[in-house]
């Protein structure tokens, strides 16, 4: 899955990396940097659920096309991983409404 490498994969110009992750949590420490790349995958993989949208299309000779991913996508990961770090041990887990709220505009309808 693009969408879900281009997030998460070193050397990506997309990616949420662990210092963007424990900045936004205000993390100064190491021992919880397993537990955030792990959130993060499932929040980068919640968000592309949700919205159904790779960022990319074939152009006319054919050739995948990556189209940039907004900051808002990348901003709604970061804190979905916020919600989900906080919210640990929690069993009813939904993504946030603010979350939901940045990546609507970016959803695809089913079919198209």
């Amino acid at each position: 899955m693009a969408f879900f490498d281009r997030l998460t994969n070193d050397g990506s110009p997309d990616q949420i990396t662990l210092d963007s992750m424990k900045r936004w949590l205000k993390i100064e420490h190491d021992l919880d940097n397993d537990i955030l790349i792990n959130l993060r995958a499932v929040a980068v993989n919640e968000a592309y659920n949700y919205t159904q949208e790779s960022f990319e299309y074939e152009n006319d000779t054919g050739e995948l096309v990556e189209k940039p991913i907004p900051f808002n996508i990348i901003m709604a990961c970061l804190m979905f991983t916020a919600y989900l770090y906080e919210n640990r041990g929690e069993t009813d887990i939904v993504m946030p409404l603010n979350c939901m709220k940045l990546l609507t505009p970016y959803r695809r309808l089913v079919g198209t």
